[in-house]
């Protein structure tokens, strides 16, 4: 039988300085970790939220603009489909900080029944035959979208959706309630 008895009963120096100094570098590399996944995904998230408000507010606007009685001109009965469009994108954006509507385009797509052919119109039409086509509403919203960080990060650079803001355009659309108001 092999016994030695040789065995130092002192426990080595250079394992517990090594136990030490992992625990000091825990603090920063969790720092580290925090700025390099966090927060571009506190970011991320941001951009996403404010870009589904902004998609949610294209839908309401198609919604409102659809129920119109005419597309260009206003008259007694109420607003215009185009003015109910800008309007209903306004109201809905203005309790929200970070997104800015630049632009909001209201388009008539006729869809001929028999071969399916879309046009688009960005005035009034002459006229309209609801035996023969389909007549919709689409409403395009521009805007932007403020990243969580705003102003200018040099460590990341200028990266739309993270340091800059992001331009973003969403669109919806929707039958058109009064196809005869499409004419006015």
């Amino acid at each position: 039988m092999n016994t030695r008895t040789d065995f130092p009963t002192k426990p080595i120096q250079g394992i517990r300085k090594q136990r030490g100094s992992s625990l000091l570098e825990l603090p920063l590399m969790l720092w580290v970790m925090f700025a390099l996944l966090f927060v571009p995904m506190i970011s991320l998230a941001s951009i996403t939220l404010r870009g589904a408000i902004l998609d949610s507010v294209a839908r309401d606007a198609a919604h409102v603009a659809s129920k119109s009685r005419t597309y260009a001109t206003n008259t007694d009965e109420g607003i215009c489909a185009k003015e109910a469009a800008q309007t209903e994108v306004g109201q809905r954006l203005a309790p929200f900080t970070g997104i800015v509507a630049s632009a909001v385009d209201t388009t008539i797509l006729t869809t001929d029944i028999t071969s399916g052919n879309v046009s688009r119109s960005n005035t009034a039409l002459l006229n309209v035959d609801s035996s023969r086509n389909i007549y919709q509403i689409e409403t395009s919203v521009r805007g932007t979208v403020q990243p969580v960080l705003g102003g200018n990060l040099a460590i990341f650079g200028n990266i739309p959706g993270f340091t800059t803001p992001l331009a973003v355009t969403h669109t919806a659309r929707e039958m058109f309630e009064n196809p005869q108001g499409l004419t006015r």
